[in-house]
């Protein structure tokens, strides 16, 4: 029973033992291999791992559940591959490369070790084996057979038998054993010289071999070039090529052969050694050392041979080794012998013949003798002092013995003793000599023979110089400076003063000295050297530059010198500290602005220079101010202050601190400054209205209110800078009708605008606005107010209306009454151009008989200006004309044709008309009528119609007056209407006589019409001086000339008239010219008994001053023809009365 029970124990741990040795197996390692091919890229299947190594078969349904993780640490070669996690299928990664991963394994296989963890429910992954995967990559042929090197140079001797070989690498392929790595090697293209093979050698190395198959010469051909074409046995062969460069190495075959066997030449007797006299030369057709000749006399020639020729080895030259001479022997014969170097060299001979030239090989001899007393010559010595004597020979005859000389220096001359002595000549001095050009001449003197190619030849003669002072210093450098540290010690050592002086001896010997400067004193100069030193310290910042003047004097007998400026630096020390340049900035900032924004600058300057003068400003940060210091920052370079923060004026208004500015080299170099910053107002408080209260501001404004009645006045307050508020107030809610209210912008106070009326009865609420200034910047507040209009009593309100309805009844019969008289005034418009129309065509009908009144008057007016015997009632019904008695009209005072103006200023007028009988029918002649207004000018009537004028009609024509337009009151009153109305003138523009207009000295001529005289002498010109005898006369001479202006005995026009001949006399001094005087007698005799008895006689002199004429002119022309009527006019009634009266008004 115990045996049993321990037969079944043992059964029992074996059976757990053999579970837990399954357990273990199968949680280490399962094996799986496969096969793959390099070059496939990535994502190539390798295989699936999972299903292959039976662990799909193994969990089946749980086999999702199963989690394959590659091991992330020894798995060298895991990044090449891809597992999934989920089923363990391997794929690459990346390209495989088998030659990479296994360069020299022959079979290139990977492992990968996968553990694979099942993942049982609602546990963590349990370790239930471990793949070890074995990949073996198979190689493709993808490497082409590669030689070491792309290009080989090989040598094979000529003359070598047949079979020679020489041996090279073979090309190697990287791909695995096997037909892809085997090789097969050919010629490209195939040459029968020479064969390929391969052998290996004793150590197992493979050679490629090139076997000669032919009898190489290097003469014929001595390179080849081979193209080796090496492939591998791979299903798609590759190949790989190497170019080989066979040299045929020479041989010594070949002797040196000459270029000629025989060598002849002919050489002048004097020939130069130096120059070669033959050259021979031979070649040889190997190369290297076989090919490289030696030339050398032959061993059998003799010793006369040898001394006077010698063969240069290298390049066959023959030179001769003394000169030849053609007296002595004419030609010379040896052999030449050429060896090559090779081994055993070869040589060869030639034949070499030398011939002699003779030539004129003898040059003149030249023998000179200098004097017995000259050792030397003094600069500036006297001309024409002799020197020396000059012996000439030469041993050749005939033209070659025949010798000439010269000198070619212009300081000496050549001349010939005399001329029986051939060959002897003596140099004298020609010009004065310069020591300083050369302290000794040397005079050549050249003789030659009378050879076409003269010999020739020469010899020197040398002169001393001796000195002369007659040059003085000179400074070598043209610009003298120096410089020398400021604070230096007193002997301090600045520059050295540098001179040449071309003479010699005492005579070049200077001595310097400073000889002026400002402040020379601190400076001195060793007399010798020239150098310059300080005598006491310098201190650049009160003088930086010291200008010097040097004077270098020589030694001479007579000491000749020379100055110059010498301009001396003081150089900078850093021995001044910064300096502000004020101890205290007053600078400010605006408040509101943010930090870093410029508060102004502090400034500083250092009497250093350069980088000495050099500081920095920085803000003392202990001390007074040092907190209001901390609110700002300064630029070290610039001293630009900034703020660090945003500052409120109301807060605090001044910010002192200090600054500081220090030399950065020198610590002990500072200065201080007091900065304050005044915060400047930004505006920033909006006004606050303190009157009325807010408690206090509901007003109430009777009915009866005054107009302009204050209701409330309102005050504000502004916390900002007082200089820059400026409260005003205005009234936002303003209606667009006229307003009940109005505030006072300045004051603000609140009054009633108008009137009030019973429909302004209500409530208002208005919007008072308070503002502190204009522009973006100000701010404002509103305060709003109720007013209340109360109504008023029930009288004042009916009485409103009723005042309402009869000012409405006024301004519509203002309207009506305005419109009615607008009517009238159109209508009355209408009617006087109506009349005016009637009046034009009138005055058409009645122009002949005003033709012939008008001359009816000048015919008597000449009469009686002789007879003198007539009254005013023959002067009456000689000037009316039948049926026209009681016939009256308007006088007119107008402008009809162009105006001129003229240099004249006198202010005279003059009008022309004319009556126009028809001379064809028997009338009498044409006679213009000419009226004078204005200031009393020269009359020239008497040279017009003088009895003893035979002035023709073509004459006449060319008379011609000047116009212009007057300024005088009457003139401007006689200007009137210029249209074409009848009204108010005698006639129209259209019944103007035509003139001729043309242009002299810049203004207007107009061509007086033809003027037909009659024989009376005195034939109708009537020249009254009108405006003066208004403006002087008595009341009563004023009156009767209105009377005869206003019958038309009389016009006032706006032109002025002068005849040509009273302008030829009139002179540059304003006088009268005689011819015109006589006329003004006339004027007052024609006007008697009715004007001449009261007509102021001094009014119409012409020598009056009043009568003077102004100004000359220079033209004349006509104008305005006004054609009036003459009416009676009577004088019966007047009175003489005292002239206390005005003028009548024309």
């Amino acid at each position: 029973m115990e045996l049993s029970w321990s037969l079944l124990v043992l059964r029992c741990e074996v059976f757990v033992l053999l579970l837990l040795v399954r357990l273990v197996v199968d949680q280490v390692i399962i094996r799986q291999e496969y096969h793959t091919q390099e070059e496939g890229g990535a994502g190539v299947l390798i295989g699936n791992a999972g299903k292959d190594s039976g662990l799909y078969d193994k969990f089946q349904k749980d086999f999702q559940k199963v989690l394959f993780k590659p091991f992330e640490h020894g798995n060298d070669y895991i990044s090449y591959f891809s597992v999934d996690s989920s089923n363990g299928v391997i794929r690459t990664a990346k390209n495989l490369d088998r030659e990479t991963i296994c360069p020299t394994d022959p079979i290139c296989s990977v492992k990968l070790s996968i553990p694979v963890y099942s993942s049982p429910a609602a546990a963590s992954p349990i370790l239930d084996s471990v793949l070890e995967v074995v990949i073996f990559i198979d190689d493709i042929n993808d490497k082409s057979p590669t030689f070491p090197n792309r290009v080989v140079n090989l040598s094979v001797p000529e003359n070598q038998p047949i079979n020679y070989q020489v041996e090279t690498s073979v090309a190697t392929d990287e791909d695995a054993p096997g037909d892809n790595s085997r090789i097969t090697y050919r010629l490209d293209p195939a040459i029968d010289v020479f064969e390929l093979s391969t052998v290996r050698t004793a150590d197992g190395v493979e050679d490629l071999v090139i076997t000669v198959k032919k009898v190489l010469d290097r003469e014929t051909r001595s390179h080849y070039q081979l193209k080796v074409v090496a492939t591998d046995l791979g299903k798609e062969p590759k190949s790989g090529t190497v170019l080989i460069n066979v040299y045929v190495a020479d041989m010594n075959d070949n002797a040196p052969v000459f270029g000629r066997l025989n060598y002849s030449v002919n050489i002048l007797e004097n020939s130069d050694v130096t120059n070669p006299v033959v050259i021979v030369s031979a070649s040889d057709q190997d190369e290297g050392n076989n090919s490289r000749l030696s030339y050398a006399l032959s061993a059998q020639v003799s010793a006369e041979i040898q001394n006077t020729f010698v063969v240069e080895q290298n390049t066959g030259k023959i030179f001769t080794r003394r000169e030849l001479d053609f007296e002595t022997k004419k030609n010379y014969q040896f052999h030449i012998v050429v060896s090559d170097n090779g081994s055993p060299p070869k040589s060869n001979f030639a034949y070499v013949t030398v011939n002699l030239i003779d030539v004129n090989d003898n040059p003149p001899v030249i023998q000179v003798n200098q004097a017995l007393d000259v050792g030397s010559v003094v600069e500036n010595g006297a001309v024409g002092k002799f020197l020396a004597f000059i012996k000439v020979s030469d041993a050749d005859s005939g033209l070659y013995g025949k010798v000439s000389c010269r000198i070619d220096d212009s300081n000496f001359i050549l001349e010939a003793v005399d001329d029986s002595s051939v060959g002897i000549y003596k140099i004298k001095l020609n010009q004065m000599l310069d020591r300083e050009e050369a302290p000794t001449r040397n005079v050549v003197i050249t003789c030659q023979d009378g050879d076409v190619r003269p010999l020739s030849a020469s010899a020197t003669l040398s002169v001393p110089i001796e000195d002369v002072n007659d040059n003085s210093p000179k400074f070598v450098d043209s610009k003298l400076s120096g410089t020398v540290m400021e604070n230096g010690k007193d002997d301090m050592y600045i520059m050295q003063i540098e001179t040449v002086d071309p003479d010699m001896g005492e005579n070049s010997r200077v001595t310097y000295a400073i000889s002026g400067g400002r402040n020379a004193s601190l400076f001195a100069i060793n007399q010798t050297s020239g150098a310059i030193y300080t005598t006491r310290m310098l201190d650049r910042e009160i003088q930086s530059e010291y200008l010097l003047e040097i004077t270098a004097s020589d030694h001479g007998a007579q000491p000749l010198a020379s100055s110059a400026t010498a301009t001396i630096k003081v150089l900078d020390e850093n021995d001044n500290p910064p300096k502000f340049r004020k101890q205290a900035f007053l600078n400010s900032i605006k408040e509101n602005l943010p930090a870093g924004s410029p508060a102004g600058d502090v400034s500083a300057y250092d009497a250093d220079t350069g980088d000495n003068a050099k500081f920095n400003f920085s803000i003392v940060s202990q001390g007074p101010g040092a907190d209001d210091g901390m609110l700002f920052t300064v630029d070290p370079m610039s001293g630009l202050l900034k703020s660090e923060v945003t500052f409120d004026r109301e807060g605090k208004r001044l910010y002192s601190f200090q600054v500081k500015v220090a030399d950065p080299a020198v610590s002990t170099y500072f200065d201080i400054a007091n900065v304050t910053v005044t915060i400047e107002d930004d505006n920033d408080h909006a006004p606050v209205v303190v009157k009325p209260p807010p408690s206090d501001r509901t007003f109430r404004c009777p009915f009866n209110l005054t107009v302009g009645s204050v209701i409330t006045t309102f005050v504000a307050t502004d916390q900002d800078d007082p200089r820059l508020v400026e409260i005003s107030f205005y009234i936002q809610n303003k209606e667009t009708k006229k307003p009940l209210f109005s505030i006072d912008p300045t004051s603000g106070k609140l009054r009633l605008a108008r009137q009030i009326r019973p429909e302004d009865v209500t409530t208002y609420s208005l919007n008072v606005v308070v503002k502190d200034g204009v522009g973006p910047s100000s701010r404002s507040t509103v305060v709003a107010v109720s007013i209340t209009v109360e109504e008023g009593s029930e009288e004042a309100m009916r009485a409103f209306s009723e005042g309402s309805k009869t000012n409405m009844v006024i301004v519509i019969i203002i309207i009506a009454a305005t419109l009615v008289l607008a009517f009238i005034v159109i209508i009355v418009i209408c009617l006087i151009r109506r009349v005016d129309k009637k009046r034009h065509a009138q005055s058409q009908s009645s122009v002949a008989n005003m033709d012939n009144k008008l001359y009816q008057a000048a015919q008597w007016v000449s009469t009686v200006s002789v007879t003198n015997d007539h009254g005013p009632e023959e002067i009456r019904s000689t000037l009316e004309v039948p049926g026209e008695k009681k016939k009256k009209k308007e006088v007119s005072f107008s402008l009809e044709d162009e105006v001129v103006e003229s240099p004249d200023t006198s202010g005279s007028i003059c009008s022309v008309f004319s009556s126009l009988p028809n001379p064809a029918k028997g009338g009498t002649k044409q006679v213009d009528f000419i009226v004078l207004n204005g200031m009393t000018t020269p009359d020239y009537s008497q040279h017009l119609y003088d009895a003893n004028s035979t002035s023709t009609d073509h004459q006449d024509e060319r008379q011609f007056m000047e116009v212009r337009q007057t300024e005088d009151r009457y003139s401007d009153a006689s200007s009137g209407d210029t249209g074409t109305s009848d009204s108010g003138r005698g006639c129209s523009e259209d019944e103007s006589h035509g003139h001729t207009n043309s242009s002299v000295d810049g203004g207007k001529l107009i061509n007086a019409r033809k003027l037909l005289l009659s024989s009376s002498p005195a034939n109708g010109v009537i020249p009254v001086p009108v405006n003066r005898l208004l403006q002087n006369s008595c009341w009563v001479t004023r009156l009767l000339l209105s009377a005869f202006l206003a019958a038309g005995h009389l016009q006032y026009s706006s032109t002025k008239t002068f005849p040509p001949s009273c302008l030829a006399q009139y002179s540059s001094a304003n006088k009268t010219p005689t011819p015109c005087l006589p006329q003004y007698s006339r004027v007052r005799t024609a006007l008697h008994p009715a004007l001449s008895s009261i007509l102021p006689t001094k009014h119409l002199d012409p020598a009056s001053p009043s009568t003077s004429l102004k100004t000359p002119l220079h033209s004349a022309s006509s104008s305005t023809i006004t054609r009036t009527p003459l009416h009676p006019a009577s004088t019966s009634t007047l009175q003489r009365r005292p002239c206390a009266l005005p003028p009548p008004v024309l």
